[in-house]
């Protein structure tokens, strides 16, 4: 090998365990947004560490489509899920609970999405709803004021401080997890990919087939 290829080559690998970092930051947020919805403070520090590492690398959301549609829909997803699991919290009456979990989901809408998106929207209407709730119940009234400040929020996020916002930082596990991506020899080959019981080998071999054929 020339080289210019071996040079050529080099960048496909450092570029091929970027794309690997980005998506084990991703992989990380499921867990929490998904299992331990009340746990969202890592999930959301290893989104801002991943949005605040493309900006610095000048490669903005839109530049990849792909992953930044994935990552989008699952914070949209976090959010609704984040509301009526918060809903459900004040009817019961787990005060803390519910203002614990509207936090975070009022936190991923002014940080991650847009004002205007549909999903800002909906969650200012469903934490008012909420917050007619709690009017209601003499055991959440002192949560009133809290979600009333949430709305605010979401709704002038260009009137909040930096400490309103999460701070990008990457949870123990990523670093660790940085790590192994980084000393790894991509030349190698990777056991689950030639399983051919692995939903990676299968996926592989369903699209090559589908490019191939159609």
């Amino acid at each position: 090998m020339s080289d210019k290829d071996e040079q050529a080559l080099d960048v496909h690998k450092r570029t091929f365990k970027e794309e690997k970092r980005r998506y084990a930051i991703v992989s990380q947020a499921l867990k929490p947004f998904s299992d331990e919805i009340h746990n969202w403070k890592s999930a959301h520090s290893a989104i801002a560490y991943l949005y605040e590492r493309n900006k610095t690398q000048k490669r903005l959301p839109k530049d990849d489509i792909s992953l930044d549609t994935l990552l989008l829909d699952l914070i949209r997803v976090y959010v609704l899920n984040s509301l009526t699991t918060t809903m459900t919290m004040v009817c019961s009456g787990q005060v803390e609970e519910a203002a614990r979990i509207l936090t975070g989901a009022s936190i991923a809408c002014y940080q991650f999405l847009e004002k205007d998106e549909i999903v800002t929207k909906q969650a200012i209407k469903y934490t008012e709803r909420i917050i007619n709730v709690v009017k209601k119940n003499p055991q959440c009234a002192e949560l009133k004021a809290a979600f009333e400040l949430q709305v605010q929020k979401m709704k002038r996020p260009d009137k909040l401080s930096p400490t309103d916002f999460v701070q990008p930082e990457l949870p123990p596990v990523l670093i660790q997890e940085f790590e192994e991506i980084k000393v790894r020899n991509e030349e190698l080959p990777e056991a689950e990919l030639w399983n051919t019981d692995s939903l990676c080998f299968r996926y592989y071999n369903i699209l090559h087939q589908y490019k191939t054929t159609k």
